[in-house]
């Protein structure tokens, strides 16, 4: 970070530009079996996620072990950025840009579902832990509320940085940012310097 100068920052800054003008689109074909492709897949896997979820909501001795707890939220989350991905993919054929405002949301869920995936699996590693090594106080140790609890913090976790993100750029670009049209890229949404920075650290 140290040897970054402004220069290689503002490459940086324009590199989604240059290879958004770069790379020349796809064909009218071409682009919808892409687009075909990837609802497909994207459907195939929603009716997986959905079973496991219908098949948690059936039994109700599901609600009560902190291992599916976690992992059911592991699944919605997965299917929430599956379907945002996958909208993402389509709008960035259907439309080249679209409204700021619209692209912050989507951005911001996207960084989210991410950033919740290992925090999660590492819940549940810790989950584990305790009942391979502390057996006879898991049941004390590992309760629903407890597991509800760790949930939301993980999530509040996740949350902060796109959150973050969008104050810092609140507070140092204008205001009518997010009145114009972009395409939805993380770097073009929010292109102050100390995001990047920032996210770099957390990485």
């Amino acid at each position: 970070i140290g040897t970054m100068n402004s220069s290689d920052f503002s490459l940086y800054g324009n590199s989604s530009v240059l290879l958004i003008n770069s790379v020349p689109r796809d064909s009218f074909s071409a682009a919808l079996t892409k687009n075909i492709v990837a609802m497909l897949v994207w459907l195939a896997l929603s009716v997986l996620n959905c079973s496991m979820v219908s098949t948690f909501r059936k039994h109700c001795f599901f609600y009560e072990d902190p291992r599916y707890i976690m992992f059911i939220s592991m699944v919605i989350n997965d299917a929430v950025q599956l379907t945002l991905v996958t909208a993402l993919y389509v709008v960035s054929y259907a439309f080249s840009k679209i409204l700021a405002s619209a692209c912050c949301p989507l951005i911001m869920t996207a960084v989210t579902t991410t950033r919740f995936t290992p925090l999660i699996l590492a819940g549940m590693a810790l989950e584990r832990y305790i009942s391979i090594c502390f057996p006879l106080h898991h049941s004390q140790i590992c309760t629903a509320p407890r597991t509800l609890s760790i949930i939301s913090l993980v999530f509040l976790l996740s949350f902060t940085p796109p959150l973050t993100d969008l104050i810092i750029t609140i507070a140092k670009e204008p205001a009518p940012i997010f009145q114009t049209s972009i395409f939805c890229d993380h770097s073009l949404l929010f292109p102050d310097r100390s995001v990047y920075y920032k996210n770099l650290r957390l990485r």
